[in-house]
């Protein structure tokens, strides 16, 4: 069972979000002559701090996947959202995380319409996907 005593703040994960973009201005590897001209994207960082936020509030004692392919079976299909909430194998809830609009700023309602309409077709159907560690193969249904 799952030890929910253990919390983060939304101010807590706002303002790691905050040092995260602070961080990315910076080089990897120090060397005083290195200077970025564009920051490292922080969306794969935000991406396990929200499930690391999620896994601290949550009340039910799900699993949470972080960029984690999952394949649609029958449809032939794969999704790749972010975020994957799945309880006793069943998957509950999908979250994308967007850092920068300015990839498709002007897109962005339409891009979200397809993936709803993408999400719909998915719903009762049955799933295949593998574990990134262990290399797993868990099969199951999406609620």
């Amino acid at each position: 069972m799952a030890d929910y005593s253990l919390k983060m703040t939304s101010t807590q994960f706002t303002e790691k979000v905050i040092e995260l973009y602070s961080q990315a201005r910076y080089s990897s590897y120090y060397h005083p002559k290195i200077r970025r001209g564009r920051s490292h994207t922080i969306s794969a960082r935000v991406e396990d701090l929200l499930a690391a936020f999620l896994g601290f509030n949550l009340m039910k004692d799900f699993d949470i996947y972080v960029d984690q392919p999952i394949t649609i079976i029958g449809l032939k299909k794969q999704l790749y959202p972010d975020i994957i909430l799945s309880e006793q194998g069943v998957l509950k809830s999908f979250i994308d995380v967007k850092m920068d609009l300015g990839w498709k700023r002007d897109g962005f309602v339409k891009f979200c319409f397809d993936k709803d309409r993408e999400i719909q077709s998915t719903l009762s159907r049955k799933y295949s996907l593998k574990d990134g560690l262990t290399k797993t193969v868990s099969t199951g249904h999406i609620s």
